[in-house]
C-alpha cells in the first residue's frame, strides 16, 4: 500500500534502530482511556490512539507571497495578450496553409492572397471564368461611306460592338445591326492586333451574323446549352462597351429569366434576361455560365428611366441553330421576306396623324426591291388585313407568315391617306448571305 519511498509511514522508510537522523522522520504513538471509548461488549475501556510523525527534515524556505501590484497585472496582462496573439497567429498561419493546399481565397491574414476557386457545383470565380474568355471576344468595327454637308464622301467609323470567337478558324459570332450598312469590317483581337473580317452570312431576323478572319489557331469558347438555364444562376457578360477604350470589359450577374419575348422595331425575339450590365458597344459579345461556357449572345438593353439591369442575350441554342444553316447555304429564318418595317398602330399614334384607323400595321419603311416594294406598298400606309382576316398589329402578321412559304400570294388590305385598297404580294424568301 505504502509503496513509495518518499512516504514515512513506508515501513521500509523508517531509520534502523540507533540510527535516526535529522534527515529521518519518527513516529511517537500515545493514548489515553476515554469513556467515550468503550467497547460496547465488554464494557473495557479502549485507549484512544494518538499518532504524531516527528519529521524534521529541512523544508525549502518559503517566503509570505506578496500582492500584485498594478505593474504585475499590467505584465500579465500583456503576456495574455502576446500568447493570444501568438496562437492566434499560428492559427492563423495554419489556416492560411490549409487554404493554399485545397484551394479557396484568403480574404485577410499573413499573406492574403487568391487562389483558383471552384465550388462544390463547378462553379469558377468570375476571375478564372474571365481569364478564360477575355481571349475569345473581339471587338468589330463598321466602317462605311458616309457624305458630308460640303459633297465630300469618305470612309467613317459607323459603329463599334462586339464578337465571339467559337472556332478556330476564326469563324465568329456577333450581331446583326453590329455589321448592317457595313462596307468594311475589321476585328481588334484580345492581344491589340487588328484583322480585315468578311461576312459569311447573317440573319437579320435573328439579329444575328457570321464573320470569319483570315489564320488559325485562335482562342475560342467553350458552347454551353442555353436549355438548361436555370433562374438566379450565375451570368458573366464580356464585351467592349463604349468602343476600344473599354474593351474586354468583364460584368457579373445572374440569369433573370428565360424565354423572354422582346419587340424591337418590327421583330419579336426570344431572349435570355440577366442583370449582368450590358452597355452600348457590348452588342455580339459573349453571356457565359459559371463554367466560363458560351450561353447567350449579347443584344440589347432596355434604356428606360427608373429601369436598370434588364439586359438581354440572343440564347447559344438559338445561335448554333444559325449558324450551322448559314454555313451550309440554307435561309436561316423560317419565315418569308416581306421587306417592310413599321410599328402596331394605337389610339394614339392615330389621332397625332390625323387618321380614322386606330389598328393595323403602319409601314415606316419597305426595302427597295423587296415584295412589299414590288407590290406598291409604300411608307405611312396602314396594312388592316390579309386575305380577308382583320390584322391589329405587326405580330399578327407574323403569325400569319409562319403558315406561309417563299412563292405564296397574299392580298392586303391596306389605308392610304384614309381610302381603303388592296395589294397583292409574293412572298420571298430571305437570304443568309449579304448581296
Amino acid at each position: 500500500m505504502f509503496e513509495d519511498k518518499n512516504n514515512p509511514f513506508n515501513p521500509a522508510n523508517r531509520p534502523s534502530d540507533g540510527q535516526e537522523g535529522p534527515d529521518q522522520p519518527t513516529i511517537d504513538v500515545t493514548g489515553r482511556p476515554t469513556d467515550a471509548d468503550q467497547d460496547p461488549v465488554t464494557d473495557r475501556v479502549l485507549p484512544r490512539t494518538h499518532v504524531r510523525v516527528n519529521d524534521q527534515r529541512q523544508r525549502p524556505r518559503t517566503e509570505k507571497p506578496k500582492k500584485n501590484t498594478g505593474m504585475t497585472r499590467f505584465i500579465a496582462t500583456v503576456l495574455i495578450a502576446l500568447i493570444a496573439g501568438g496562437v492566434g497567429g499560428w492559427a492563423g498561419n495554419a489556416l492560411f496553409n490549409h487554404q493554399a493546399q485545397t484551394g479557396g481565397t484568403i480574404l485577410a491574414g499573413p499573406k492574403a492572397t487568391a487562389t483558383k476557386t471552384v465550388s462544390s457545383t463547378g462553379t469558377f470565380s468570375v476571375a478564372d471564368i474571365a481569364e478564360k474568355v477575355v481571349p475569345a471576344v473581339v471587338g468589330v468595327n463598321n466602317f462605311g461611306k458616309q457624305t458630308t454637308i460640303f459633297g465630300q464622301t469618305g470612309e467613317m467609323n459607323q459603329a463599334s460592338g462586339s464578337g465571339v470567337i467559337i472556332r478556330e478558324d476564326g469563324t465568329m459570332v456577333t450581331n446583326y445591326h453590329v455589321i448592317s450598312g457595313s462596307t468594311r469590317l475589321t476585328v481588334t483581337l484580345a492581344d491589340g492586333s487588328t484583322k480585315n473580317a468578311k461576312v459569311i452570312g447573317y440573319d437579320q431576323e435573328s439579329d444575328l451574323a457570321v464573320l470569319d478572319i483570315e489564320g488559325s489557331g485562335y482562342p475560342t469558347v467553350n458552347i454551353g446549352d442555353s436549355d438548361a438555364l436555370r433562374v438566379g444562376q450565375l451570368a458573366v457578360a464580356v464585351g467592349n462597351p463604349l468602343g476600344q477604350t473599354f474593351s474586354q470589359t468583364v460584368t457579373d450577374g445572374i440569369i433573370s429569366g428565360i424565354n423572354r419575348e422582346i419587340q424591337m422595331g418590327n421583330q419579336t425575339y426570344n431572349l435570355l434576361q440577366t442583370n449582368c450590365a450590358i452597355n452600348q458597344g457590348n452588342s455580339g459579345g459573349a453571356l457565359v455560365d459559371g463554367q466560363g461556357k458560351l450561353i447567350g449572345i449579347n443584344s440589347v438593353k432596355v434604356q428606360a428611366e427608373g429601369v436598370e439591369g434588364l439586359g438581354f442575350a440572343i440564347p447559344v441554342n438559338n445561335v448554333m441553330r444559325i449558324v450551322d444553316k448559314i454555313e451550309k447555304g440554307e435561309s436561316p429564318s423560317a419565315q418569308p421576306f416581306v421587306g417592310i418595317s413599321g410599328y402596331s398602330l394605337t389610339a394614339e399614334m392615330a389621332a397625332q396623324l390625323n387618321i380614322d384607323q386606330e389598328s393595323g400595321l403602319l409601314v415606316v419603311q419597305t426595302v427597295e426591291g423587296s415584295p412589299a416594294d414590288q407590290a406598291g406598298i409604300l411608307p405611312g400606309d396602314i396594312i388592316t388585313g390579309v386575305d380577308g382576316k382583320t390584322l391589329k398589329g405587326y405580330e399578327d402578321l407574323q403569325a400569319i407568315l409562319k403558315n406561309h412559304k417563299a412563292g405564296d400570294t397574299l392580298t392586303l388590305d391596306v389605308m392610304r391617306r384614309n381610302k381603303q385598297g388592296q395589294a397583292k404580294i409574293t412572298l420571298g424568301e430571305q437570304t443568309g448571305v449579304p448581296a
